[in-house]
């Protein structure tokens, strides 16, 4: 509001219309139903909300390239239904030269079966051999992590070795990662409703 940052509380769902008849940013409340964040009362056009969060995890891809479009930019057909979206990041495998093609680029565009990337092949040569791109993810609370210990426990299961460490490392990730998916609201703890002032507005001061 204005030069000043306000911390937004949050309200419970019985709450939702307690807000209608005010319009001060200060007594503004906010509200995750599924994947949709609801303030109350609405802001005005005038208001910029920050949003922290914790996103979901992206799915692995890798689809195989079958033509490529060289310039300033390099698009990729890579079939229908790929999954990629715009901001991702990719990297060529198996292409050869592979020093030309293999390296990481975020994608600016997508089509119905392509992708387009920063990377400028203006140039370079079509490739000999064509490979596939596949997602480059920065991990957080401990992702990559579970994967590595998943296939390190797979080895030594084929080996008949002790897998005890790695289990019990592998159950502490999992517990990390199922807190933090599960708890995706940081802010603050949940409030408790007044039922008996139920149709009375957010008093910013009471809040507090």
């Amino acid at each position: 509001v204005g030069s000043d940052s306000i911390p937004l509380h949050r309200y419970n769902f019985s709450q939702r219309n307690n807000g209608s008849l005010y319009s001060v940013a200060r007594r503004m409340r906010y509200h995750i139903q599924g994947s949709t964040l609801r303030i109350n009362p609405k802001p005005s056009t005038n208001d910029t909300i920050t949003v922290w969060y914790v996103p979901s995890p992206k799915k692995f891809l890798e689809k195989t390239v079958t033509a490529i479009t060289r310039g300033s930019s390099t698009m990729w057909t890579v079939g229908e239904n790929h999954g990629f979206v715009v901001g991702d990041t990719i990297t060529g495998t198996g292409f050869l030269p592979a020093a030309d093609y293999d390296v990481d680029q975020t994608i600016s565009a997508v089509g119905a079966a392509t992708v387009t990337t920063d990377l400028d092949s203006s140039g370079l040569s079509d490739p000999t051999t064509f490979g596939s791109v596949e997602s480059r993810f920065n991990f957080f609370s401990g992702w990559d992590s579970f994967v590595i210990v998943t296939a390190a426990t797979d080895c030594l299961v084929k080996e008949e070795a002790d897998i005890t460490a790695l289990t019990m490392e592998k159950e502490q990730l999992r517990a990390r990662i199922t807190a933090v998916s599960e708890m995706r609201d940081l802010g603050e703890p949940v409030t408790v409703t007044d039922v008996s002032s139920y149709y009375t507005g957010f008093n910013y001061f009471n809040y507090l």
